[in-house]
């Protein structure tokens, strides 16, 4: 019987992170220093997904998948996949009762909340298309009768790539089945003693105790579905998966189900930190982890620039650095709702007061006066309540490209229907700036400029704007806050500081210890000096020696060849995106590897 997600209501917030925490902390104390495969398994749980674990023997595939479902208090099964397994040892068979002349159906491993798949490929493709059915739409149809699986239902499933030799490879099918792909890897050498020391007394599974129970998994399954993810980020999403399709390093792109498995692995990043939206570094973060196990490479892949394809994670990691990240939809205008202004809060302070004065001394004249005073403030918070103000907002920056430090002169030209106004413009990461000036009346027929320079505090992609004004009326007794959503980029460049280069040395000099190389033969060429007191008499070359007419030793010279300089910036308020300074220094050591390797091939 299947018990619908649906009756389960969401946690709160600080219910969903402690939660959370707990969970994530129980399977580290389990598997050392793999902080990143605990998030993945975590992540594809809430998602509602199915993982696939991929690595070299012995790195703790299956101890993860076990870590993972004894946090849980529900039922988990494994099944170690062999050669001769079939498909009704995982699904189950229809038994034949004699007594009561009917069949009965025995469920098979598969009917669990969690069930660990040990080395899947040693199954036939007979057998592991019987899990086809159950991941896709968490059913089992045998005999013709379906029977549903309980909710929630993973399926965690472990390989070993290195080892092929009697093993059967997951189809396309199969493996677009799995939300995704990790590898564990080798540990650190201190995760390594760590482990040594943990495991002298017995494995950390036995002490580990479950951190959260069935209706609690539901619940934050539940919250998952809550998280919020706006229409800029679905088309980001979607955006990133069809160019897998049109890459011509790939035979086989990636398919709409990974669409769909993408955007719900971010909504549970997102609750994971602590979110309840979906922001494009989610998808970011995910793309290579959900998305490269499904697409296939072309012979001989090469990317745009000629380089050689090594990998399908690198084609993913290119597809996403290429695809515009979405922005907020600029609107031209937002207008909130009114307020009276000091002048007209004092307008009515002063009709009461007059009205009070009237009443205590009788003067009925006084009483029309107060009315005068009050309804002023009133009728003109009517009008600009009434208003409706249209205002079109342009920049023109110089330079459009700017360095760190150098002045930017911004020219606004607003158009439209508005009253002479303060404005404020706001230039973001320039810490208190703001620009108040005066503007006058702008109408449909006239338009109004100011001009005004600011020095951009840091590099990266600023976004200069919005503009506010005040639309006030022609007594300034209430104002209507109009802000701006149009607003401009401007690149800033970090400034460059041109480094004095050092002195060469000049291998004519006779300043220190004379060398000479001899190059009469391959085999020796080698740097030689002058023998000193202490040199062992080993290392003096004679052929030299015999030439030079003194004593000449052997002196070790570093081997020529390729050299690479990596200057990462540390700073990483600088980057137009939420990546880590470690992520940035990793892309950058990878592109200086991949220069001097292309530098040796053409050697």
């Amino acid at each position: 019987m299947t018990t619908s997600m649906s009756e389960a209501a969401p946690l709160s917030a600080e219910e969903f992170a402690e939660l959370g925490a707990n969970i994530r902390r129980a399977m580290n104390s389990v598997l050392d220093g793999k902080p990143d495969a605990v998030d993945a398994a975590l992540t594809v749980l809430l998602a509602e997904g199915h993982l696939l674990i991929e690595d070299v023997p012995g790195v703790g595939k299956t101890m993860l998948a076990r870590a993972l479902a004894k946090c849980i208090t529900a039922t988990v099964n494994r099944i170690q996949f062999t050669p001769d397994l079939l498909p009704a040892d995982i699904t189950g068979v229809s038994v034949y009762r004699q007594q009561l002349g009917t069949f009965e159906f025995t469920p098979g491993p598969v009917f669990a909340h969690i069930v660990i798949g040990d080395e899947i490929n040693r199954a036939s493709p007979k057998t592991q298309s019987a899990l086809l059915e159950c991941m896709e739409e968490q059913q089992v149809t045998v005999d013709g009768h379906t029977h549903h699986l309980e909710s929630p239902f993973l399926v965690v499933a472990t390989q070993n790539p290195i080892e092929m030799e009697g093993t059967y490879a997951l189809p396309e099918a199969q493996r677009d089945r799995f939300m995704a792909r990790i590898s564990i890897g080798y540990p650190d050498a201190e995760s390594e003693a760590l482990m040594v020391r943990d495991r002298e007394h017995g494995s950390p599974l036995e002490r580990l105790e479950p951190v959260v129970d069935v209706m609690g998994l539901r619940r934050m399954i539940a919250t998952v579905r809550e998280v919020y993810v706006s229409p800029a980020v679905e088309r980001y999403a979607v955006a990133i998966v069809q160019a897998t399709r049109d890459d011509s390093a790939l035979r086989l792109g990636a398919s709409p189900r990974s669409t769909l498995q993408l955007v719900r692995a971010s909504r549970a990043r997102a609750a994971l930190d602590g979110r309840d939206f979906v922001l494009p570094d989610d998808i970011d973060a995910l793309a290579t982890t959900v998305l490269s196990h499904r697409m296939v490479l072309v012979p001989r892949a090469q990317h745009p620039d000629g380089s050689a394809v090594r990998s399908v994670d690198e084609v993913v990691d290119r597809i996403v650095a290429a695809t515009a990240v979405p922005v907020p939809a600029a609107r031209d205008e937002a207008p909130l709702v009114p307020r009276l202004t000091a002048r007209g809060i004092a307008f009515l302070v002063a009709a009461v007061g007059i009205g009070v004065l009237a009443y205590v001394f009788e003067r009925p004249e006084l009483l029309t006066v107060a009315a005068v005073a009050g309804a002023a403030p009133l009728i003109a918070f009517g009008v600009v309540a009434t208003s409706r103000p249209r205002v079109r907002v342009t920049r023109q920056l110089e330079p459009v490209v700017a360095t760190e430090g150098e002045p930017v002169q911004v020219r606004v030209t607003v158009s439209g229907r508005a009253r002479a106004a303060e404005w404020v413009e706001r230039v973001p990461m320039v810490p208190g700036f703001a620009g108040p000036g005066r503007l006058r009346e702008v109408t449909a027929s006239r338009s109004a400029s100011i001009g005004y320079r600011y020095w951009p505090a840091h590099r990266g992609l600023l976004s200069v704007g919005p503009l506010v004004i005040e639309d006030r009326d022609p007594f300034a007794l209430a104002v209507r806050i109009v802000d701006t959503r149009a607003m401009v980029a401007q690149l800033v460049l970090p400034e460059v500081t041109p480094l004095t280069p050092g002195p060469v040395p000049d291998p004519s000099s006779e300043a220190g210890p004379r060398t000479s190389r001899s190059r009469e033969r391959a085999d020796d060429d080698v740097v030689t000096r002058e023998y000193r007191d202490g040199d062992a008499l080993r290392r003096v070359h004679w052929r030299v020696t015999a030439r030079q007419g003194e004593l000449m030793v052997r002196q070790d010279e570093p081997q020529a060849g390729p050299h690479a300089r990596l200057i990462v910036d540390t700073q990483s308020r600088g980057y137009l995106d939420s990546r880590s300074v470690r992520d940035a220094g990793a892309r950058a050591s990878r592109t200086a590897t991949s220069a001097t390797f292309e530098w040796l091939v053409r050697m």
